[in-house]
């Protein structure tokens, strides 16, 4: 009689290549994969399923709908009797497949069953014939060759198209209440109700109708197109996340946990959106004035409101506090003892702003950001190119005065453009009230400064 091989045996003269060929892995089996994966449905519907903040990441109605609806599918990917699987890779038309390829493993079959004897088969028995018999089984329709421009594809083509599939589960994620709408502001932890003007303008620093006009104007400026590798931020969440930061000085990091974008795109998005802000709003909201008459009515204004004649505006720098920027030692660091850029700023007597500066390091002083500006250069023009009005006498007088700016520090230089008060060493009476006129003129600017920094805290 015959002995039988042992595994050792077999094992010795077979290759690699034949037992890839004729061995195969096997599944679960039907019975189990669906309840492993149940099981899986079922963890991640409970606690197992939560972020590390406890928000659910999974919706239970959805995640049943397509383990219900995907059921059916489950047995079309366990073991078949063919060893179809082994063999797809190799198989399916677009890889290493074509017709040619599929004609002759179809004639290979045939010559199998005695049907083509003049056949010559291909040396290596490959195993494509299973996969042809598994889809014919499948579709009960044989594969045709043809060409891909023929109007017999581009009918299948249209037809396909024209055709509604079935929703299997994964419908558009909007609809889904457990995904955050970025478009709007209560993506942040804090739930700003829209009706809470109070809770809304703590929150971001601006009413309700001109975060609204302001989302409007700069929305352009900021939207950018959805592609294929993913969505794009909506504009109103890139504008809140600003004026958050604008508002509290919140870090990247803290910011991405309230707004849940990571710190490098926060980065960008604040400047993005701040250069937006400025090229929107710029000219409209600050404007120097350019005619005789626009700086003709701003001295009236300081005339009737704080009894200064002649006053243009008031000039004030202050230091806005800043971490210090890498290797630049102490060059941002100011008298006060910390860190800061400096703020220069021109203003009427309605606490306007009118012309500003920002940007100088802290350790330099107002005179010399003073003397560097483009508004020194247009008020000391011998052209007058700022058409300040032409010089006046004073009520009461005959003598003609200039129009000027009001500074409060003598250290900008005595000029007829400049108002600097008197020093406090040997002042007489006079001199005193003119002082304190004076105080009251410049007392805007700093006025002006505390209201923006209200604002910002």
């Amino acid at each position: 009689g015959l002995s039988f091989l042992t595994d050792a045996d077999v094992s010795n003269h077979l290759t690699k290549d034949e037992l890839a060929l004729h061995c195969r892995r096997r599944t679960r089996g039907e019975g189990t994969t669906t309840q492993l994966l149940e099981e899986l449905l079922l963890g991640l519907i409970g606690n197992g399923g939560n972020d590390s903040l406890g928000v659910h990441l999974f919706d239970r109605e959805r995640m049943e709908h397509i383990l219900r609806f995907q059921r059916k599918r489950i047995k079309c990917i366990q073991d078949m009797p063919e060893s179809f699987h082994l063999h797809l890779n190799r198989f399916t038309p677009g890889t290493s497949a074509n017709s040619v390829n599929v004609h002759i493993y179809l004639l290979e079959g045939l010559h199998r069953r005695k049907m083509v004897p003049e056949f010559c088969p291909p040396s290596r028995y490959t195993g494509e014939l299973i996969g042809m018999q598994y889809l014919l089984q499948q579709t009960g329709q044989a594969l045709q060759d043809m060409h891909p421009d023929s109007e017999e594809i581009a009918q299948l083509i249209e037809e396909h198209e024209d055709v509604m599939e079935e929703d299997e589960g994964f419908s558009d994620i909007r609809d889904d209440p457990t995904v955050l709408d970025l478009g709007v502001l209560h993506t942040a932890p804090v739930n700003i109700n829209t009706e809470d003007e109070k809770a809304f303008f703590n929150y971001t620093r601006l009413p309700r109708g001109l975060y609204d006009e302001v989302l409007r104007r700069v929305e352009g400026r900021i939207e950018k197109k959805d592609t294929w590798y993913r969505k794009s931020l909506p504009p109103g969440l890139k504008l809140s996340i600003t004026l958050r930061h604008l508002a509290c000085g919140d870090n990247y990091p803290s910011l991405s946990y309230n707004f849940r974008v990571a710190p490098n795109t926060i980065s960008l998005i604040i400047n993005e959106v701040c250069d937006a802000i400025k090229a929107e709003f710029a000219a409209e909201v600050i404007q120097c004035p350019t005619t005789t008459e626009e700086w003709t009515a701003i001295a009236e204004q300081f005339e009737k409101r704080w009894q200064f004649p002649h006053c243009c505006g008031a000039l004030d720098g202050k230091h806005v506090a800043v971490t210090c920027p890498w290797n630049t030692g102490s060059e941002y660091r100011n008298y006060k003892g910390f860190f800061s850029i400096v703020l220069m700023a021109l203003v009427d007597a309605d606490y306007k702003f009118l012309w500003i500066d920002v940007g100088s390091d802290g350790s330099s002083n107002d005179a010399s950001i003073y003397n560097g500006s483009e508004l020194k250069e247009g008020l000391e023009s011998p052209n007058n190119i700022f058409n300040l009005p032409e010089e006046k006498s004073l009520p009461g007088d005959d003598v003609p005065v200039p129009y000027y700016i009001v500074v409060g520090d003598n250290a900008f230089g005595i000029n007829k453009s400049l108002m600097n008060p008197f020093l406090i060493r040997n002042m007489e009476h006079h001199d005193r009230i003119f002082n304190y006129r004076l105080s009251r003129a410049r007392r805007v600017v700093e006025n002006a400064f505390g209201i923006l920094a209200h604002n910002c805290t």
